[in-house]
């Protein structure tokens, strides 16, 4: 998945930015979830949030900072991952889009 995270991260990075220059995106937040491997796969964490910002360059560098870990086919994390996503800081008033990328 290391490389495959590179590719992932691009693509990400591109879709931001695009949707970033559109003349209708008055604002425009983003945040991120990183999720591993349940343990005992992987024990760094299970999952990982950056909040809802309009901080653009904190979540690229944070979408370029993820990295592979742990290796196991099951249990991917998912479940907290979608839980945490729920309890983001959303607007009230505002259109949600979540983007999922699992490799598993």
């Amino acid at each position: 998945m290391g490389s495959e995270l590179k590719v992932v991260a691009s693509k990400i990075t591109y879709i931001i930015n695009t949707i970033n220059q559109l003349p209708q995106c008055k604002s425009f937040r983003v945040g991120l979830i990183g999720y591993r491997d349940h343990p005992p796969q992987d024990r760094s964490f299970v999952t990982r949030t950056f909040p809802l910002t309009s901080d653009l360059p904190f979540i690229l560098t944070a979408v370029n900072h993820l990295h592979a870990s742990g290796g196991g086919d099951i249990p991917e994390a998912l479940d907290p991952a979608l839980y945490d996503l729920l309890r983001m800081n959303w607007q009230e008033s505002s259109v949600k889009h979540a983007v999922l990328n699992t490799d598993a």
